[in-house]
């Protein structure tokens, strides 16, 4: 695995549209949720890639992340 440099979450500025789209998921809207991956995924996946170097391990985490995400989204204090 490629070592990344590691960033605080003062560097990261939720955009106001995700900050909603996530309070949609909280509450149970699926069309959110779907919204929610449909955004991020190339993203997560491409990151996944980019560390692990392997399209099967890369698809993996993207999915965990997002099984990750729909199972504390309630949590989410923004």
């Amino acid at each position: 695995m490629k070592q990344a440099r590691a960033i605080g979450w003062s560097g990261v500025a939720p955009h106001e549209e995700d900050l909603k789209l996530a309070g949609r998921c909280a509450v149970g809207e699926e069309e959110a949720c779907l919204e929610l991956v449909d955004e991020h995924q190339q993203m997560v996946y491409a990151l996944g890639y980019q560390l692990l170097g392997s399209h099967d391990e890369a698809l993996d985490l993207a999915q965990e992340v997002f099984l990750r995400v729909f199972r504390t989204i309630g949590r989410f204090r923004g």
